[in-house]
């Protein structure tokens, strides 16, 4: 088959075309897409590489002891032991004792009542008084003493003395005193003889 002078004129344009060499611009551009590929490449192998370094030093290098402060280090003070709380006991609970009641009432001005729990002097007391009224010209007065006092427990012999304007009244009484249990002496002294009386109750 004959080609005509416009089909060979043709095909010489295209292949002169297809051989023509690039342009400059078109150059740049490809070696800066190139260049940037491989400066990618090469931070990528960098990157593993440094993060193998660190994994493998970090699984070679021994562990470090913790330190502890000298403040963790050093140990409380041991606490003591609390105890139960004792019981409050009154002197009397504590020794044994019984407990004795003087129960004195009286109508003098003034005086002085004296007790003795075998023949040692176990209370003295002053005494005083009010007026309680008048009868026939004569004031009455009225005193008292109220006191509790530990006896130890066992047969015990009080003696009661009661001393005024240079006079004396005394009496004694014998008892057996229990431990823990208390008792109840009634002292009285009235009337114009003064007479001294003592009673349990």
């Amino acid at each position: 088959m004959l080609e005509s002078p416009g089909d060979e004129e043709t095909a010489r344009s295209h292949r002169s075309s297809d051989s023509a060499p690039a342009a400059p611009g078109e150059r740049t551009a490809l070696l800066r897409r190139s260049a940037t590929r491989g400066l990618a490449g090469l931070l990528a192998i960098a990157l593993v590489l440094v993060l193998e370094v660190v994994r493998r030093s970090g699984e070679n290098s021994p562990s470090v002891p913790k330190v502890r402060s000298p403040v963790q280090q050093a140990s409380a003070p041991p606490t003591a032991p609390t105890l139960p709380p004792v019981p409050q006991t009154s002197g009397s609970d504590s020794l044994g004792a019984s407990s004795l009641v003087i129960d004195f009432e009286h109508g003098l001005r003034s005086g002085t009542l004296v007790l003795f729990v075998d023949d040692e002097k176990l209370l003295e007391q002053d005494l005083s008084s009010r007026i309680a009224g008048k009868f026939l010209g004569f004031t009455r007065r009225r005193g008292r003493v109220h006191e509790t006092l530990a006896v130890p427990p066992g047969r015990r012999q009080l003696r009661v003395e009661v001393s005024w304007a240079g006079k004396q009244r005394s009496r004694t009484i014998v008892a057996t005193f229990k431990e823990g249990v208390e008792r109840r002496l009634a002292v009285r002294l009235f009337g114009i003889t003064k007479s001294l009386t003592l009673e349990w109750e």
